[in-house]
């Protein structure tokens, strides 16, 4: 922590604003969610992939989307957003549930996951939580029809930005003993990658940022997933809403400019019209939508 600085009382601010976040949360999770049809597969809910934090949270479980034919089917793992304090793989509504239905109808074994929430847990538990998610997929996607050898770490907004972390920072990766060739790509949708840079929305700082990472610029960088990038990183594609607002074009463009400082070209931006943060996942699937013909042409082109 900075010298002469304190952290805010989290419990009683959280308390007073979290009502009111997760009431906009359900909002956006319950309209404009496609109902799953029975040509999309098949779910198994609550698996747990860390049994020993499972006692302490039952965040530690996922949710596992099997679509139908013979695999071996190509493999996801996908992260909720929430910005590191809320969020859940089952959102009302199916917000999440919605992502994993609409790629196992295009023929990918998903499993949606949830981790850890600051305050509570703050960082680097979301970060340790989907490397063991990551672990349990490698280990467990066979059993399911999927093919273990190579994982696409999909997120949305603070998922993103743990999909990239997690994918960059060797740390993670050995933690649970796998390495970067296992990872297939990285998507993330309305990510964040540099906690360093100035432009955060005063809310954004007080509520997720400060609660997760504290106030030092240096644990920051830490938990920046441009600290890592590296010229073995994985190829990657960013996912912006053309609606959000300019901070998520600045975080993206970051992250692409530091794969080229790193002469690396296999990263780019693909902005959706009439989208925002919320819209840009919450529709897939649903009519008009482009984000799941996105998804699809980018995993086959990974995966081939």
């Amino acid at each position: 922590m900075e010298k002469g600085r304190t952290l805010p009382n989290w419990s009683r601010i959280l308390k007073l604003t979290l009502p009111g976040l997760l009431a906009v949360v359900c909002f956006l999770g319950c309209s404009s969610v496609r109902n799953p049809r029975p040509e999309d597969g098949s779910r198994i809910p609550d698996l747990a992939y860390r049994d020993g934090v499972r006692v302490q949270s039952p965040k530690n479980e996922l949710d596992l989307y099997i679509p139908r034919g013979e695999g071996p089917h190509p493999t996801v793992l996908f992260l909720h957003g929430g910005g590191w304090i809320s969020g859940d793989r089952k959102m009302p509504g199916g917000l999440y549930g919605n992502v994993g239905w609409t790629l196992a109808a295009r023929g990918y074994l998903v499993g949606v996951a949830s981790y850890r929430l600051a305050p509570q847990y703050p960082y680097p538990a979301q970060p340790e939580d989907v490397a063991a998610a990551l672990r349990w997929m490698v280990d467990h996607s066979a059993e399911y029809g999927g093919e273990p050898s190579r994982v696409a770490l999909i997120g949305h907004s603070a998922g993103a930005h743990l999909a990239a972390l997690v994918a960059m920072d060797p740390r993670y990766l050995a933690s649970v003993g796998l390495t970067k060739e296992q990872i297939a790509c990285v998507v993330g949708v309305s990510g964040v990658y540099d906690l360093t840079l100035d432009g955060f929305e005063a809310y954004e700082e007080v509520l997720f940022l400060q609660p997760t990472y504290g106030l030092t610029k240096e644990r920051r960088a830490e938990a920046s997933p441009v600290t890592y990038v590296t010229a073995d990183a994985p190829p990657t594609l960013l996912i912006l809403g053309e609606e959000e607002s300019l901070s998520f074009g600045r975080q993206a463009r970051a992250l692409v400019e530091t794969f080229e400082w790193k002469d690396r070209h296999d990263v780019r931006i693909v902005r959706i019209p009439n989208r925002t943060h919320a819209s840009v996942i919450r529709r897939i699937g649903t009519d008009g939508d482009v984000l799941e013909s996105i998804l699809d042409r980018y995993l086959k082109t990974v995966f081939r």
